[in-house]
């Protein structure tokens, strides 16, 4: 009985530790807007880095033909040489084509040229 009690204390001694450590870290960073600016600035310095890899430079808008491509093209190809050839990310490649409701053909492998 006795080893059951200090269990418990122990246990609530390291829970309240806890909760003041959890609050004062939401305190510090989560209400903080100098430190959510600086982590908002680190992932577009990310999201930039990893465009400019795969020869993205900027934000456009999408063409008449480069839809006309994604639509001859969603079952033929894969996503990633759709995003190739047409200088975009996966994600707005798969984007656009959940918005133009395309979808994979169940064979589409079968397909590629």
């Amino acid at each position: 009985m006795n080893q059951n009690n200090q269990k418990q204390t122990l246990f609530k001694k390291i829970l309240t530790q806890a909760k003041k450590y959890a609050a004062y870290y939401r305190k510090k960073y989560h209400n903080n807007k100098e430190w959510r600016k600086q982590r908002d600035e680190y992932h577009k310095r990310v999201k930039a880095e990893r465009n400019k890899r795969i020869g993205i430079y900027k934000k456009r808008f999408w063409t008449e033909q480069e839809v006309s491509f994604l639509k001859s093209n969603y079952n033929t190809m894969t996503i990633e040489r759709i995003a190739i050839s047409l200088k975009r990310s996966w994600s707005s490649i798969v984007r656009k084509a959940n918005r133009l409701k395309l979808k994979k053909h169940r064979d589409w492998k079968n397909y590629e040229h």
